[in-house]
C-alpha cells in the first residue's frame, strides 16, 4: 500500500490521471489518498502516516527527500464586477479592505501571506477559511470575498467569465511544487516509480487542466 496526500486540495484536479497510469503499471499496489493530511503533509510523512506528499514548499526537513515537479503562478481570483477586476496587477495594500478566502491561514500561513502580504506588513481585513475548493469559488462568485489560487485550478471559471484573475505584483507570484518522500528508509520500487511519473507528467497534466 502507498499512502499519498497533497498540500493543496486543488491538486486533486490533475493528480488522478497520473495515479491511473500508476495503477496500470502496478495493479497489485493499493493506493490510498489521505485528504486529512493535506493541512500538514510533511508532519504526516515524518510520523510515517504517509509514503508520499505533494507539497509547494521545499522545507529541507531532515528525514525528507524532495523532487521538484513544476512551477505555477498564483493569482488573485475575483468576481467580474469587483473593484480589483480591471487591474493589471495587485499590490499587497489592495488586500487591506478585503475578505480573503483560503483553505487554511494559520499557523504557517499560505504562500500569498508569507511571500506577498506579510513581508509588506499587510493583513487582509478578514480571513475566511473554507476547506472545500468548490465552496471557496462559490463564495467568491457570491461576493463574500476574494481568493488566491493557481490559474489552472480555476481555468473553467476564467474561461466562462464567471471569475477574473489578477496578477500578484508586477512580476507575479510563482510557486514551486515538489514530491516529498521519507529519506533513509528502504522504499518500495513502486514508490520511486510514482515519483518518476509525477516528475514526468505533473506539468503536462497541469497544462491540460489549463486548456
Amino acid at each position: 500500500m502507498l499512502r499519498i496526500s497533497t498540500q493543496c486540495y486543488t491538486c486533486y484536479h490533475w493528480l488522478p490521471r497520473i495515479l491511473s497510469r500508476f495503477r496500470e503499471r502496478f495493479p497489485g499496489i493499493d493506493l490510498q489518498i489521505v485528504p486529512e493530511a493535506t493541512h500538514n503533509p510533511i508532519g504526516a510523512l515524518l510520523a510515517q502516516e504517509l509514503d508520499l506528499a505533494i507539497v509547494h514548499r521545499n522545507q529541507e526537513v531532515e528525514g525528507i527527500e524532495t523532487t521538484r515537479l513544476f512551477v505555477d503562478e498564483l493569482v488573485a481570483i475575483v468576481p467580474p464586477d469587483h473593484r480589483l477586476a480591471g487591474r493589471r496587477w495587485l499590490k499587497p495594500e489592495d488586500f487591506r479592505d478585503e475578505t480573503l478566502i483560503v483553505h487554511f491561514y494559520e499557523p504557517e500561513g499560505p504562500l500569498v501571506a508569507t511571500e506577498f502580504l506579510w513581508p509588506a506588513g499587510v493583513e487582509p481585513f478578514r480571513v475566511l477559511e473554507l476547506q472545500l475548493t468548490d465552496a471557496v469559488l462559490e463564495s467568491v462568485k457570491s461576493g463574500l470575498g476574494i481568493t488566491v489560487m493557481a490559474q489552472w485550478a480555476v481555468a473553467p471559471e476564467i474561461r466562462d467569465g464567471s471569475l477574473v484573475q489578477v496578477r500578484l505584483g508586477r512580476k507575479g507570484l510563482g510557486r514551486a511544487w515538489y514530491a516529498a518522500v521519507p529519506a533513509g528508509r528502504a522504499r518500495l520500487p513502486a514508490l520511486d516509480a510514482l515519483v518518476g511519473l509525477l516528475e514526468k507528467n505533473a506539468l503536462k497534466e497541469v497544462k491540460r487542466r489549463s486548456r
